[in-house]
């Protein structure tokens, strides 16, 4: 893989997140395909394609969930996947990767709420045993992201004993909790039932609005990317077809494979 390290040290402005010619496979299957893609610090951007397209996986790989074979892959400007020693570009150790990955959260279409906890004990865990924090200030902060969800006298329920509205709430608030930067969004309404897929959204559209939170948002509610998002980019066959802000992509796409989605989606 060729990267001008030199050069890359000397920039003065970096996107937040920078994906450079990423490659992911399964086998034979290429799900990434020599994929660019960069984010600026506070940008709401909507990652809208079929399934299979390679939107979560782009998420996945962000959260090193899942291992790239070619390409890098940069946040804040610091390598992510690789780091330089002695001049040279390696694979991250683990420590490095841990250390870049704390300032990204992830909300996936399941909750993953640990069962045996309150809403509050699944918000303060991570809290507690990686950052280090004290149990009160740990409870202090997941409170304060309970009541921002709405969800602050539901703080002694269990997740069985929760909407699944409800539980994805938590599992946003718990996200929030470890103050990332970045947030990635997988889906997180695809498993609720019509009439709770608003409540997730709502919370959504306050962070959009009330936070610098970067946010890479996979969905399939167009009019809520319609809303929230500065870009949109349609995604195919492990490439950015085309990309633009909203109104661009949703009323006059370019492209006619961009056209047969948005036609398919709204007709559905």
């Amino acid at each position: 893989m060729a990267v001008d390290v030199a050069n890359d040290q000397t920039r003065t402005e970096q996107p937040i997140v920078e994906f450079c010619d990423v490659v992911k496979r399964y086998g034979a299957l290429v799900v990434l395909d020599k994929l660019n893609l960069s984010v600026l610090k506070g940008e709401k951007v909507a990652l809208i394609g079929p399934s299979g397209s390679g939107k979560t996986t782009l998420l996945r790989t962000l959260m090193t969930l899942e291992s790239i074979q070619d390409g890098c892959i940069k946040v804040e400007g610091e390598f992510f996947t690789h780091q330089i020693e002695k001049g040279a570009l390696v694979p991250a150790t683990e420590s490095h990767l841990r250390a870049i990955r704390g300032k990204i959260g992830m909300v996936f279409q399941q909750f993953n709420l640990f069962p045996h906890m309150t809403a509050v004990q699944n918000v303060m865990e991570a809290p507690v045993h990686v950052l280090g924090l004290g149990a009160r200030e740990a409870r202090d902060r997941a409170m304060i992201l309970l009541k921002r969800v709405g969800l602050d006298d539901k703080k002694d329920h269990y997740p069985s004993q929760l909407s699944g509205g409800q539980q994805q709430r938590v599992a946003i608030a718990r996200a929030l909790a470890m103050r990332p930067k970045v947030m990635l969004f997988d889906e997180v309404t695809s498993a609720l039932d019509p009439e709770l897929v608003y409540e997730v959204l709502q919370v959504m559209r306050q962070l959009s609005a009330e936070d610098d939170l970067t946010m890479l948002i996979v969905t399939h509610q167009m009019e809520f990317a319609q809303e929230v998002a500065d870009r949109v980019c349609f995604f195919h066959n492990g490439r950015i077809l085309e990309e633009g802000p909203p109104s661009a992509i949703f009323n006059r796409p370019q492209n006619e494979r961009t056209r047969s989605f948005l036609k398919a989606i709204r007709s559905a």
